[in-house]
């Protein structure tokens, strides 16, 4: 879902950003534009917590 909504409001191909989302992950838009402004593809668990 994250991949066909970032494609329709960026313009961007919907299965190479899926292709490159791994779990978890996260893309950061511009509000109310919908602008795409960073594909963050894995996020990675934080080990420091102890």
């Amino acid at each position: 879902m994250i991949s066909l909504f970032v494609a329709r409001h960026a313009a961007v191909e919907p299965f190479p950003l899926w292709r490159r989302l791994g779990l978890p992950s996260f893309v950061v838009l511009a509000v109310p534009a919908l602008a795409l402004l960073e594909v963050i593809e894995r996020v990675e668990a934080d080990d420091t917590r102890g």
